[in-house]
């Protein structure tokens, strides 16, 4: 480790240059064929998942909005969970589902900076014109996987209340 690198270093640098799939381009309308390797390596699998260095980086969401496009319309995915709010998020299905609310509102409802940015509308845009083309049977849903705020969860059932 005289060098300043980790024991290992030499074979995961090896194993990416062999196994990495490089992105043409971070934005979308730019085609996707750099991304037709994904068919292949994730055949038969149900969920992925996508993750980033920092949050709210501009270039993360646009390579997150493409891949995104291609796993929904090239391979059938059906599902978008995000680290936020499950109840909240229930408010972001029903935008991207039934045109219900306003984007700006939504995202705010998600009560978290890293969600409500114009990138991560992007991909709700996107998300609502597909589920508007498409059967009810490929629509995809939307929801929040952060048990931690519920905010809007706990509003929702002090309304019912007596």
């Amino acid at each position: 480790m005289a060098s300043g690198r980790a024991v290992g270093d030499d074979e995961m640098d090896t194993w990416l240059r062999h196994q990495a799939i490089p992105i043409e381009c971070a934005t979308s309308g730019q085609g996707a064929k750099d991304l037709a390797p994904l068919r292949h390596w994730l055949h038969g699998v149900k969920i992925v998942g996508m993750g980033e260095v920092t949050h709210g980086t501009k270039e993360f969401f646009q390579v997150k909005l493409r891949i995104l496009r291609q796993l929904v319309t090239e391979m059938g995915f059906k599902v978008l969970a995000i680290e936020a709010s499950y109840s909240a998020a229930r408010l972001v299905n029903d935008y991207i589902l039934k045109g219900e609310g306003n984007r700006s509102a939504v995202l705010t409802g998600l009560r978290s900076v890293m969600w409500d940015v114009e990138e991560f509308a992007e991909a709700l845009d996107w998300l609502r014109a597909y589920n508007h083309s498409v059967a009810d049977l490929d629509k995809v849903r939307f929801y929040g996987l952060d048990i931690w705020n519920t905010q809007v969860g706990r509003a929702q059932v002090l309304a019912q209340c007596p």
